[in-house]
C-alpha cells in the first residue's frame, strides 16, 4: 500500500498540470426586454458613452416619446449586450446567465429560449434583449450560447 501511494504521488508530481485560472464574476442588470429597435442578432460591449448613446436611440427608436438613457459611468464600467433578434411571436428570451474572468479573456454565458409547439404566446413581433453592467476590463469577450425550448405541454 506503502509503494502505491508513493507511486501515485510521483505520478502527480510529474504531471505538468496547466492550472485554468477563472473566477466567477460580479454583473448587475441594467435593462431587459422583448420589444426594442434593434432587429439583428448580435452581442456587443459598450465601453463609451458615444456607443451607448447611439445604440440606446436605435434601441428606443420604436418608443415615442424615447425614454431617457441611464447615467453610466464609462471610467468604471462598460456594458455587456445581447440581442436574438427580431422574432415572429412572443415567448422568446435570451439572458445574460453568468459570466466568468478568466487570465486572458472574459466568458459570457447566454441562455436563448424559444416557444415550444404547444406554448401559447402573443402574435406579435418581438426583438429580446438583455443588457448588463460590467466593471471596466481591457480583456477580450467571448460569448457562448446555449439553446433551450420551453416545454408548454
Amino acid at each position: 500500500m506503502k509503494n502505491y501511494l508513493a507511486f501515485l504521488s510521483f505520478l502527480f508530481s510529474c504531471l505538468n498540470v496547466k492550472k485554468i485560472e477563472t473566477s466567477e464574476a460580479e454583473f448587475k442588470n441594467l435593462q431587459k426586454g422583448f420589444y426594442s429597435g434593434i432587429r439583428e442578432k448580435k452581442e456587443m460591449v459598450i465601453k463609451d458613452k458615444e456607443e451607448f448613446l447611439k445604440l440606446w436611440k436605435d434601441l428606443t427608436s420604436i418608443f415615442l416619446p424615447s425614454p431617457e438613457p441611464p447615467d453610466i459611468d464609462f471610467n468604471k464600467y462598460i456594458l455587456i449586450c445581447v440581442f436574438m433578434g427580431e422574432k415572429p411571436t412572443g415567448g422568446y428570451e435570451i439572458e445574460i446567465k453568468r459570466i466568468f474572468e478568466k487570465k486572458e479573456e472574459i466568458s459570457v454565458y447566454v441562455k436563448e429560449v424559444s416557444p415550444g409547439q404547444n406554448c401559447i404566446v402573443t402574435m406579435a413581433l418581438t426583438q429580446p434583449y438583455h443588457i448588463v453592467i460590467f466593471k471596466k476590463t481591457k480583456k477580450k469577450f467571448k460569448f457562448y450560447f446555449e439553446e433551450e425550448k420551453r416545454n408548454c405541454s
